[in-house]
C-alpha cells in the first residue's frame, strides 16, 4: 500500500473537511433564530451523516479513520472524540434523553460518532435523528483514568473497569488498515457466507443516562475500542467506550447493544 499517496490525499481531505466544517457551523450558528451550540446537529444533517456512513465503500470506511495533524505534519488514526461541557449538559439534561446512542456517521469522508439522546419509546419521535451532538476529534488520546465515581444505580450492566476498557482501546490502536472496515461489519454473517451488515449505532440503556443525570459530567469522551465479535448478540469487533468526567471523578461505560441486531 502506498502510504505516501494516502497521506497526501488525507491531508487534502482534512484541509477540505476543516474548511467546510467551520463554514457550515459558523453559518448555522449565525443564522438560526434559536441559537445552537457548535456541536448540536439538526435532524436533517444527522440523517445525512448517517446515510453517508452506511453507503460508503469499505475502502472509504478504512480511510475515514485517518487524519493529519497539521502542526506535526503526521498521519494518525483517530482514537478518541470529546463532547465539551455545554453540549454534554444539554444532551444529558434534555427531556428527550432517556437512553443514549453512539450513531455512526461520516462527514466529508471522515468518520464521526454522533451522540444521541432518545426516549425509550421512539414510536412518537418526529425523526430518528433528533437530539444529536457531534463531539470533537482529539489528536492526542487522553488517559482512561480511574473509575472512581460512586454509582447511584444499584445494578448497571454498562459499567466497565479501566483495565478491561484499556484492552479494547489498545486493540483498536493495533488494528491494521486492512482490517479497519471489517470491524464494523457482521463477522457472524461473514462466516456463514451471507451479505455482511454494517453497524448503524450502539445503544446504552437507561441505567447509563440515570448515572449521567446524577453525575452532571463536564465532558463525555468516546474512546475507540476493538474486541472479539462474540456472538449473534454482538457480531461486531468495534466496541466504543464512553468516559464521563466531572473534575477528578470518572466513570466508564461499555457493553452497548449494537444495531443490528438491536434496532429500535
Amino acid at each position: 500500500m502506498n502510504y505516501g499517496s494516502i497521506k497526501r490525499g488525507l491531508k487534502w481531505a482534512t484541509l477540505s473537511y476543516s474548511h467546510i466544517f467551520h463554514k457550515h457551523y459558523n453559518h448555522l450558528f449565525m443564522t438560526t433564530q434559536t441559537i445552537k451550540l457548535l456541536g448540536e446537529l439538526s435532524a436533517d444533517v444527522a440523517k445525512k451523516y448517517a446515510q453517508e456512513w452506511y453507503n460508503a465503500s469499505p475502502q472509504k470506511l478504512a480511510n475515514a479513520f485517518y487524519r493529519v495533524n497539521l502542526d506535526k505534519g503526521e498521519l494518525y488514526k483517530v482514537a478518541a472524540f470529546q463532547l465539551p461541557q455545554p453540549e454534554t449538559l444539554l444532551l444529558i439534561n434534555s427531556p428527550e434523553t432517556e437512553t443514549l446512542n453512539i450513531t455512526m456517521g461520516m462527514m466529508y469522508n471522515k468518520w464521526v460518532p454522533m451522540l444521541q439522546g432518545q426516549k425509550q419509546d421512539t414510536s412518537q419521535a418526529k425523526s430518528m435523528f433528533e437530539n444529536c451532538f457531534l463531539p470533537e476529534v482529539l489528536e492526542e488520546t487522553p488517559v482512561l483514568g480511574k473509575n472512581n465515581y460512586t454509582a447511584t444505580v444499584d445494578f448497571n450492566l454498562h459499567l466497565i473497569s479501566p483495565e478491561f476498557a484499556n484492552i479494547y482501546v489498545d486493540k483498536w490502536k493495533k488494528l491494521t488498515y486492512g482490517r479497519m472496515a471489517q470491524a464494523f461489519h457482521n463477522a457472524q454473517e461473514s462466516k456463514r457466507g451471507e451479505v455482511k451488515k454494517r453497524v448503524r449505532f450502539y445503544h446504552f440503556g437507561e441505567e447509563v443516562v440515570k448515572e449521567l443525570k446524577a453525575m452532571q459530567p463536564e465532558k463525555l469522551t468516546v474512546f475507540m475500542g476493538c474486541g472479539d465479535a462474540e456472538s449473534r448478540q454482538h457480531p461486531f469487533a468495534f466496541r466504543p467506550v464512553i468516559k464521563a468526567t466531572r473534575k477528578h471523578t470518572n466513570v466508564l461505560f461499555d457493553f452497548a447493544q449494537p444495531c443490528p441486531p438491536y434496532c429500535f
